[in-house]
C-alpha cells in the first residue's frame, strides 16, 4: 500500500474510504466520474480539495487545476495520499473540514464531493468555504439525494452520514451562503423500496460483525478488484454527471431520479 499499511477492518468492510484497489470498479466509476466533471470547473485555478480522503481525485483535478490543495481528518489517509500522489504542485494537510485553515479568498474553486453528509456542522464547513473563496471563485459539492437513499428513514439510512437532503432542502441550505449556477445528476435509478432500505442496514449490521480479513480475502481474491491508474478506470454511462432541472431529483413516471446531487455555486456578496 505505497509503504503505508492500513488494517483490514479500515480499508474492505465499509467502502466508506475510498481506495483503489480496495472497492469495486463500479464504485471507482461512480467517484472518478465526479472527478472528472469538477476538474472542467478548475482550469488554471488553485484548488481545494475538501475532505479528499486518500487523495485519489487529485490526479484528475490537475489535469486541468495549476495546484491542488487536498485536506482530510484523517492523519493516516493524509499520509498515504502525500506519498502516493504528493507532488511540488499536489499538497497534503490534515485539516478539519469546518476549521477551514486558509487565508480568505485563496482559492479559485473548492471541490467537495460526498463529504457534506458526513460533516457535523455543515453550515460551518460552507461557512468556511465562503471565506476561502475568491469573489469570482466557484463551489462544487455533492450530496446523496436523500429522496433516494433514504426513502423510508427519518435519519440517514447510511450509518456514517450525519445528514442528507433532497434538492429542494439542498437548495435552500446552500442557498443561504451561494447562488446556484448550475444543478447536475449523477445515477439515474428507480426509489428503492421500503424492503431494500432495511435490507441494506440489515447488510451494514452483518459487516460489522464480521472480520476485515473475510472481505479482503472476497474482495482480492473472489471478486479481483484492482489497484490500476485513474485513466485505465471504465466510467460507466450511468456515472456520467448530467446536467438536471429539478423534477430529475424527484421520481417520475418511471420510478426514476437522480441518485446524487452535484450543485455548482458561486458565494453571495453582503
Amino acid at each position: 500500500m505505497h509503504d503505508l499499511e492500513f488494517p483490514d477492518s479500515f480499508l474492505f468492510k465499509t467502502g466508506e474510504r475510498i481506495i483503489p484497489g480496495s472497492v469495486s470498479g463500479e464504485v471507482l466509476s461512480r467517484h472518478y466520474a465526479r472527478y472528472v466533471f469538477a476538474a472542467d470547473f478548475c482550469p488554471g485555478g488553485v484548488v481545494l480539495n475538501a475532505a479528499s480522503g486518500s487523495g485519489y481525485g487529485s490526479e484528475v483535478l490537475l489535469t486541468r487545476a495549476r495546484e491542488v490543495y487536498n485536506i482530510d481528518i484523517s492523519e493516516q489517509l493524509v499520509a498515504y495520499g502525500n506519498r502516493r500522489y504528493g507532488a511540488h504542485n499536489n499538497h497534503f494537510l490534515t485539516m478539519d473540514a469546518q476549521k477551514l485553515l486558509f487565508p480568505d479568498r485563496y482559492f479559485d474553486a473548492i471541490v467537495s464531493l460526498e463529504t457534506i453528509e458526513h460533516v457535523p456542522d455543515a453550515a460551518a464547513f460552507l461557512t468556511g468555504c465562503a471565506r476561502v473563496l475568491k469573489d469570482d471563485g466557484v463551489l462544487i459539492v455533492s450530496s446523496p439525494n436523500r429522496v433516494m437513499t433514504s426513502p423510508f428513514s427519518s435519519a440517514p439510512v447510511n450509518r456514517f452520514h450525519v445528514k442528507e437532503w433532497d434538492f429542494d432542502e439542498f437548495d435552500r441550505f446552500t442557498g443561504q451562503q451561494f447562488s446556484l449556477q448550475g444543478a447536475y445528476g449523477q445515477a439515474l435509478v428507480p426509489q428503492r423500496k421500503a424492503a431494500q432500505t432495511w435490507s441494506l442496514a440489515a447488510r451494514q449490521r452483518i459487516t460489522d460483525a464480521l472480520p476485515g480479513s473475510v472481505f479482503r480475502f472476497v474482495k482480492k481474491n473472489i471478486r479481483h478488484y484492482q489497484d490500476v491508474p485513474w485513466s485505465q478506470v471504465k466510467i460507466l454511462d450511468n456515472d456520467v454527471v448530467q446536467p438536471a432541472g429539478r423534477d430529475r431529483f424527484f421520481p417520475n413516471g418511471d420510478g426514476q431520479a437522480y441518485e446524487v446531487i452535484i450543485l455548482v455555486l458561486k458565494k453571495k456578496h453582503f
